[in-house]
Parts: structure tokens; C-alpha cells; sequence
């Protein structure tokens, strides 16, 4: 599944990433708004209900935070366009690939 938007407060986009997806394998959110200021930052909450057990692949493009969502099965992450004051803090960091055990392919 790709979803390339430029606004996403529109009620449609919440309810498709709030149902499960458990026979999702690959997910890509482009936010195509210029990350020059934090306002155009997309800040992206739980996704599928935590329910998408077959996902591998993961980008985020232009979001502010990754999902606070368990990706156990994630062998590939991609998290770009991501503002320095904006990311992680080097523990959370360490406990998203600890939480991320079959990662093979990290691009950030």
C-alpha cells in the first residue's frame, strides 16, 4: 500500500490506517509538503491497530515521528526527510530496532 499525500486531515486517510492489515507486506506514507518548517511535519499516530503481522517493508517520508506501533516482522525501514530537533532520542532508538528483530535493511 502507498499513500502519497499533500494533506492529510481528511477523515478518509485515518480510517484506512485505523483497520486492521494483516495481510499488509508493504507500507509507504509520503507526506508532499516541504519539511522546511515543523508545521508541515505529519506526526503519524498507532497504525492498523497494531494488526499488521505480515508487514516487511516500512517508509515514511516527511513525518515527523514513526508510529509508536510494535514492528516485530519489519525486515526493511525507511524514515526520510526527518528534521534533526524532530528525531528520536538514541534510546528510543535502540528500543525500536530491539523491537525490530528480523530488521535487515535500515535507511535513514
Amino acid at each position: 500500500l502507498h499513500i502519497s499525500s499533500s494533506w492529510v486531515r481528511d477523515s478518509r486517510f485515518w480510517k484506512l490506517v485505523d483497520q486492521p492489515a494483516p495481510k499488509l507486506e508493504s507500507f509507504s506514507f509520503v507526506m508532499e509538503r516541504e519539511c522546511d518548517v515543523e508545521d508541515n511535519l505529519t506526526v503519524l499516530p498507532r497504525i492498523f491497530q497494531d494488526d499488521m503481522p505480515k508487514l516487511r517493508n516500512l517508509a515514511l517520508v516527511n513525518v515527523s515521528s514513526w508510529p509508536h506501533n510494535r514492528f516485530a516482522n519489519l525486515t526493511r525501514f525507511s524514515l526520510e526527510h526527518q528534521p534533526p530537533h524532530i528525531r528520536p532520542t538514541f534510546p528510543e532508538f535502540l528500543a525500536f530496532l530491539a523491537a525490530s528483530p528480523k530488521l535487515q535493511e535500515l535507511v535513514l
